[in-house]
């Protein structure tokens, strides 16, 4: 059990780094990390975030992460095999 959390937290990890290569960009300009792991602290801050496409990337870059940590499991069970 601990080789498997520890399969899918690396594989998890390089997810979000692909992920952050490929959607980290907004306007030519990659995100700062704290702007993109937090969340908007108010409607306005929700808004401008809409508007210059930080939501966008975020959901993104999690779903890459998201994505690797599946592939993670599926590596572990075929590894098992």
């Amino acid at each position: 059990m601990r080789q498997l959390f520890i399969v899918v937290l690396c594989f998890a990890a390089i997810g979000l780094i692909v992920g952050y290569a490929l959607f980290g960009r907004v306007g030519g300009e990659y995100i700062g990390l704290a702007e993109l792991l937090s969340p908007p602290r108010g409607l306005f801050d929700e808004v401008s975030q809409q508007l210059r496409g930080v939501s966008h990337a975020r959901r993104n870059v999690l779903l890459a992460g998201g994505i690797g940590a599946v592939a993670g499991v599926v590596f572990f069970g075929i590894r098992r095999r």
